[in-house]
C-alpha cells in the first residue's frame, strides 16, 4: 500500500521510533538498484564487525537479507532469499532469485548502502 510505512521488529522496551516511515529505507533501496559494479561472492572477503545485517520480511512471506558492507569510500552488498512456507511458486521464484543473485556482491551507490544499514540507534529517538 503506497501510504502505508514497514515494520519496524523488534524494537527495544518503551523505544520509540524517530519518525513513522523511518522503517521504510531498508526496503526502498531495493526499489530502482543501480549497481556500480559486481564481483564474484566467492572472492569477496567480508570484514568480520563491518557488515551491516539487514532483513526484510514481505508480507507474503519471502525474506530478503541485506549484507552491507562500508570500506572507504566503497559500499557492498550481497542479497539472499528466504522462504519457508508451503506456497510452491514463492518457493520457486525464491530459488531463482538466489541462483541470481548468490553468486555476486554488488558494489553499490553511498546513499543506498547508508539507506540498507541503518542500525536500530539510528532509526529511534534518543
Amino acid at each position: 500500500e503506497a501510504d502505508s510505512n514497514l515494520t519496524v521488529q523488534q524494537l527495544p522496551k518503551d523505544a520509540e521510533l524517530l519518525y513513522a516511515s523511518v522503517g521504510n529505507g531498508p526496503a526502498e533501496v531495493l526499489t530502482n538498484l543501480r549497481l556500480e559494479d559486481v564481483m564474484s561472492a566467492d572472492e569477496f572477503v567480508w570484514t568480520d564487525g563491518a557488515v551491516v545485517e539487514t532483513e526484510l520480511l514481505r508480507r507474503d512471506g519471502m525474506r530478503v537479507q541485506l549484507h552491507a558492507e562500508r570500506r572507504q569510500t566503497e559500499y557492498f552488498l550481497r542479497l539472499a532469499f528466504i522462504y519457508d512456507g508451503d506456497d510452491e511458486a514463492l518457493k520457486i521464484k525464491t530459488e531463482e532469485l538466489n541462483q541470481r543473485h548468490q553468486p555476486w556482491v554488488y558494489r553499490v551507490l553511498p546513499h543506498k548502502y547508508q539507506a540498507m544499514s541503518k542500525r536500530m540507534k539510528d532509526m529511534l529517538k534518543q
